[in-house]
């Protein structure tokens, strides 16, 4: 119901609920903050994203997302490049980028 209505319309604290959606330990419930991303313009939510692809779970969904919103994230995913990750996360965001056609 709540995904419902962040759908049809902006409200001002839409971007605590989505935050929130994701921390969700009920997985349908995050997937569908995953998909209402794109629909703001949230650094907050961008950067969460971006986190979400280290998740086991969410790590392929996330990626699609990132994928359809772009170059735009681009900065945020190559920060993670200057951080300690396992090599399977930069595994991950290497295909990332390189589907988004980045040179790094």
């Amino acid at each position: 119901m709540i995904i419902k209505s962040l759908l049809k319309k902006k409200r001002d604290n839409d971007e605590e609920i989505i935050s929130k959606l994701l921390d969700s330990n009920i997985r349908i419930v995050t997937l569908s903050a995953i998909d209402l991303i794109p629909k703001r313009n949230s650094a907050a939510l961008n950067h969460k994203l971006v986190k979400l692809v280290e998740s086991e779970e969410f790590a392929h969904p996330a990626a699609n997302i990132i994928l359809d919103i772009g170059d735009k994230l681009l900065p945020e995913t190559e920060k993670v490049f200057s951080q300690k990750k396992s090599p399977k996360i930069l595994i991950r965001f290497i295909e990332v980028c390189a589907k988004m056609g980045s040179t790094l």
